[in-house]
């Protein structure tokens, strides 16, 4: 088991407060978030102040300081993802990126911004994935790409990123 030293964090030290309002947090942002918010909980914070203070619920608080409490800080340590494997490899979803960023035109395809349609379809087409298009704009948000959804279910590229 890995032992991880916890150290209280001054207010200036905050990292991930600001953070959760600028989207889904990455599985290691989260972890971040936990330590930091632990790190608060052990100064003597309360945990409607703590919870308030890195975006998240009272009841998230509780089951941290809950964990910290019978576990130690490693319980707040993220932990493999549970659920099925993804069907595309890291390099595979990089691409995906990539050829999203370009845009249908660059690939022939018609029409700006992208689709979900469009999107699922050269998916298939290159890595022999079949996505529903439904599950092709989850994906783009999973991804972490910079869109905005439309009336039937065009996407693109937000500039304001």
């Amino acid at each position: 088991m890995c032992e991880t030293k916890l150290q209280p964090l001054d207010e200036s030290e905050n990292r991930t407060a600001s953070a959760a309002s600028k989207g889904p947090l990455s599985r290691d942002e989260m972890e971040l978030r936990r330590m930091e918010a632990a790190g608060q909980l052990l100064k003597g914070r309360p945990a409607a102040l703590v919870a308030a203070k890195f975006g998240v619920s009272r009841t998230s608080v509780w089951r941290w300081r809950h964990a910290l409490n019978e576990k130690g800080p490693d319980a707040l340590l993220k932990r493999k993802a549970g659920g099925r494997p993804s069907r595309m490899t890291p390099g595979q979803a990089a691409q995906i990126v990539h050829v999203f960023e370009l845009g249908p035109s660059a690939l022939g395809l018609s029409g700006e911004p992208w689709t979900a349609t469009q999107l699922a379809k050269v998916i298939e087409e290159r890595f022999g994935v079949h996505y529903s298009r439904d599950y092709a704009g989850r994906l783009v948000s999973k991804l972490r790409l910079h869109v905005q959804l439309s009336v039937g279910s065009k996407l693109w590229i937000d500039p304001q990123g």
